[in-house]
């Protein structure tokens, strides 16, 4: 294929590259080389070589297992939170229901053993629910196996465009351009949807997670404020502060798990941090047009770094996740659910 016009080539090869949707930040490599044999043939076969191949299969592979493992920890996560909120309701309740009946016509009846026993059972299904949760997150290492093959997944997916890059080399000015509008299609464009997107839907969670804390606090408030001023008249409010503080526990647990506030934070200040490179596009861009393949190496590097050292501070994340973990297992220890162990260890990074 004749290289276009000069004034012309990185809009022809940004044509044939085509744009990344808006708000699209997965990366499906399966039929990337056929979707270039027409007009980009050398790129189709550097996408077809050994190497690209390599390292684009292995990212499939490892992000499938990462998206599964996310999966299966925040599923087993999410029981274990509910389970252990729960069995401080249930238990709270029944200790309510007698408090409050205990003087009443009620007492004499058969609903108070009833009622009594019906929410004692529950609060025991409860802290099993919990206790079978985070016996799946402690001994099938969920955690640890989606941050791995997180890291494996990005580790991969950089690789496969380094590769695509390199095996450019030395060929046509035109070949380079198109490995340029590549990568900035599939790995520089996708990485700035992933982040800016991640950061709001990060951000909207963290909200909720403030208000279930908001609304546990305003009942544990409410109910010592009714305590005192119904002081000796009924002691049910205590009860219902033991609720109030079990919503606020989960709130805690709910950000813990899911490092809503703190992804929210990183994943804007890497969202600007790419922003702020694309300005130097058109240098890029003018720098291959006149031969210089070493301007596309440079700047997908500048971008591999950038989000490499993003990664790094999942190994940070993942501490506090396990704090989660440690905190849901002290509550079910202190309600009788299970005997306290020794927090588990484990390595890698999230995604």
């Amino acid at each position: 294929m004749t290289d276009p016009e000069r004034s012309e080539r990185w809009q022809d090869a940004r044509r044939v590259i085509g744009d990344q949707a808006a708000g699209d930040y997965l990366l499906d490599l399966e039929d990337h080389a056929a979707r270039y044999d027409g007009e980009a043939p050398g790129l189709s076969d550097i996408l077809r070589s050994a190497a690209a191949r390599a390292h684009g299969d292995a990212f499939l592979r490892y992000d499938a297992d990462a998206i599964e493992a996310q999966q299966d920890y925040f599923r087993w996560m999410r029981r274990t939170n509910i389970g252990t909120l729960l069995t401080s309701v249930f238990g709270a309740s029944a200790m309510a229901w007698q408090l409050v009946v205990s003087d009443a016509v009620l007492a004499t009846s058969w609903l108070l053993p009833h009622v009594s026993t019906a929410l004692a059972a529950a609060a025991t299904a409860a802290a099993g629910l919990g206790a079978a949760g985070l016996y799946f997150l402690r001994n099938g290492k969920l955690l640890e196996t989606w941050m791995t093959r997180r890291a494996q997944a990005e580790t991969q997916r950089i690789a496969y465009f380094e590769t695509v890059i390199d095996k450019a080399g030395k060929q046509s000015t035109w070949l380079h351009l198109l490995t340029l509008e590549y990568f900035l299609r599939y790995q520089f464009e996708v990485q700035k949807n992933y982040y800016a997107t991640r950061s709001r839907e990060h951000r909207v969670s963290a909200g909720k997670t403030v208000t279930i804390g908001a609304a546990g606090a305003v009942i544990a408030t409410v109910s010592s404020a009714s305590g005192v001023t119904l002081q000796g008249a009924a002691n049910w409010p205590a009860a219902i502060a033991v609720i109030g503080a079990a919503i606020g526990a989960f709130a805690v647990g709910r950000e813990q798990m899911t490092q809503d506030r703190r992804n929210s934070e990183r994943y804007e200040r890497i969202s600007a941090t790419l922003t702020d490179l694309s300005r130097t596009l058109d240098d890029v861009r003018a720098q291959t047009e006149r031969g210089n393949a070493a301007g596309v190496a440079e700047f997908a590097r500048a971008v591999n770094e950038q989000i490499s050292n993003e990664h790094r501070q999942w190994l940070d994340q993942a501490d506090a996740m396990r704090s989660a973990l440690d905190r849901i297992e002290k509550a079910l220890a202190a309600r009788g659910a299970l005997e306290p162990s020794t927090p588990q260890g484990g390595g890698g990074a999230a995604g």
